[in-house]
């Protein structure tokens, strides 16, 4: 071969090696039938246990004789741990089949769990329906960081490995004791499972798999985010303060190699701009939002873009509330609402005018920002509940369909389609499910202060209940130091 030739040919082998090297843009991991939603109010973290337990044993072969849990069971385990009568001191999310067959006196202790503390016959497991940790059973994970999230193509090495990372978002606006100054109760600290990862025009975006609500269509837990909002959460449902937590990552069977994480990204993740809302008047934002008049309202680049012959439909204004504000405004719960919001859910409709994908965004002083998070089988059911409503209820509906608002109370994972009746004035809300705590009926319309006055009765009786909880469980601390009696098989 001529000089010329050998040259050209090692350019086009040089050139061949960089296009198979080239990451992918998108990259996603199977959940069709491993994924699970939670069977309970609280039970996030057990799903997404379950959830990358499933995915990981699928990829990496199961071992014969092996057990496999449940969420009832890891549940079950959980309220062991809290009590510290099963498990002393040792880290719940580090479980082992061996640990979890605990000989007597511990099986008696968690045979009365199982039977009569959490029945699995009865909604939600009991009292075994309660806050937790990951519980990643027979698998290897690294230790997690506080408030570190994983790079962008640190969480893509992973996806191509088939590894998903379970990751928690924190809340800033727990209930605070005013003479202990500790909280009195959580505020929506919740899990998720990272699944996927794209970059489209340029950005960064993570795929998740969000186990609430309870039950559902799969289209109501998977959803696109953008890397910023995994990383950095600006705000949960029209609640502003959440923080990254912890990620679970290397997710493996015990003995596997670790995935070789990358110590440089060719992707460039956009800078992150602090937002601090400020709010407009509902009827501003219903005004502002209407789909004839988004693109007065929006730059180019914060709109989204449509495909497949999809259209915006009427947007959803979002007034958050915490628990704490409830509680607060017990005695006039009315003027929780207020007439303002900072945050909007902007829907985007298939070409039969059904709701197909939601857009957040939250308001600062450089005006509307796509920020903020908001589960789409949330949406769903809000846009769903709201044409129910609109269609079936012609005496007592506003006046027009962009009058419908949303009130969204996450920590208790409660939302409203609300609207301000046109005769009486006053504020409607419109549950998206049933809630017998607070008599709510699903598509039924009620008064506002009739709903939000038992929310505050039943929030301070789950406060109280979680307080009594804490106490005996740091009694049990004095009397329950027992060490497992089989090590971690390292």
């Amino acid at each position: 071969m001529k000089p010329t030739q050998v040259m050209l040919a090692a350019i086009l082998v040089f050139c061949a090696m960089r296009a198979v090297a080239a990451p992918p843009s998108q990259v996603l991991i199977p959940t069709s039938g491993l994924a699970e939603s939670q069977k309970g109010e609280f039970l996030c973290w057990a799903a997404a246990s379950m959830t990358a337990y499933r995915i990981v044993r699928h990829h990496e072969g199961r071992d014969r004789g092996l057990n496999t849990p449940s969420q009832w069971l890891l549940s079950v385990y959980n309220q062991a741990h809290n009590e510290k009568a099963a498990f002393g001191a040792r880290k719940i999310n580090r479980l082992t089949t061996d640990d979890v067959s605990a000989p007597d006196p511990l099986a008696a202790i968690l045979n009365k769990l199982k039977s009569e503390t959490c029945p699995k016959t009865a909604e939600n497991f009991g009292e075994c329906d309660d806050t937790g940790e990951p519980i990643l059973q027979d698998l290897d994970f690294a230790d997690p960081v506080e408030e570190k999230p994983l790079g962008f193509c640190e969480l893509r090495a992973l996806m191509i490995d088939k590894r998903p990372v379970v990751f928690e978002w924190r809340s800033l606006v727990a209930p605070v004791n005013p003479g202990t100054g500790q909280p009195t109760g959580p505020e929506g600290d919740h899990y998720m499972v990272v699944v996927g990862t794209r970059v489209v025009g340029g950005k960064p975006d993570v795929r998740i798999w969000d186990p609430w609500p309870k039950g559902g269509p799969v289209a109501g837990h998977l959803q696109w985010i953008s890397y910023n909002e995994y990383a950095h959460p600006g705000a949960e449902h029209g609640v502003i303060g959440p923080t990254h937590g912890m990620d679970f990552f290397q997710i493996r069977r015990l003995h596997n190699d670790e995935t070789v994480l990358p110590t440089t990204c060719e992707v460039t993740i956009p800078p992150i701009v602090p937002i601090v809302p400020t709010s407009q008047p509902i009827n501003q934002v219903q005004r502002d939002f209407l789909p004839e008049n988004l693109r007065h309202t929006l730059p180019p680049e914060q709109l989204p873009t449509l495909e497949r012959g999809q259209h915006f439909g009427v947007a959803f204004p979002i007034v958050g509330l915490t628990s704490a504000q409830i509680v607060r405004a017990a005695g006039n719960p009315e003027r929780v609402r207020g007439h303002e919001a900072s945050s909007v859910l902007l829907t985007v409709e298939d070409p039969k005018g059904r709701a197909d994908t939601f857009v957040s965004l939250v308001h600062d002083r450089a005006g509307w920002q796509r920020a903020g998070y908001v589960n789409n089988g949330v949406g769903l059911q809000l846009a769903a509940m709201r044409k129910v409503h609109w269609e079936k209820e012609r005496e007592a509906r506003p006046r027009a369909l962009s009058d419908y608002y949303m009130l969204s109370i996450p920590s208790r994972r409660t939302f409203f389609v609300a609207y301000d009746d046109p005769r009486t004035h006053e504020t409607m809300l419109v549950p998206v499910a049933d809630d017998a705590a607070i008599g709510a009926v699903a598509g039924k319309g009620q008064r506002a202060s009739d709903l939000l006055l038992r929310m505050a009765t039943d929030i301070e009786a789950d406060w109280a209940r979680r307080a009594r909880q804490t106490r005996l469980r740091s009694a049990a601390n004095d009397h329950y130091l027992v060490p497992l009696a089989r090590p971690r098989n390292e």
